[in-house]
């Protein structure tokens, strides 16, 4: 995330962008979900991505089937 500029030197994830790596068909409850999982606590961008990914896929799990990458 931090490589694709999803993350920044904060920690803090840019939505919007991340949102661009996703299909059009799951952008609007991914939006959702990522403001209410970007705030997850994390030392370092790289446990933070985790963290991120996990709590996305803990709330929407179906994401696995339309996203393979994640």
């Amino acid at each position: 995330m931090a490589r694709n500029g999803i993350l920044n030197n904060k920690n803090e994830i840019d939505v919007e962008r991340a949102l661009r790596n996703l299909p059009q068909s799951v952008q609007e409850t991914s939006k959702k979900l990522l403001l209410r999982c970007k705030d997850v606590e994390s030392d370092d961008s790289c446990n933070k991505a985790f963290q991120i990914a996990k709590c996305f896929v803990k709330m929407q799990p179906e994401i696995l089937r339309d996203v393979p990458f994640v």
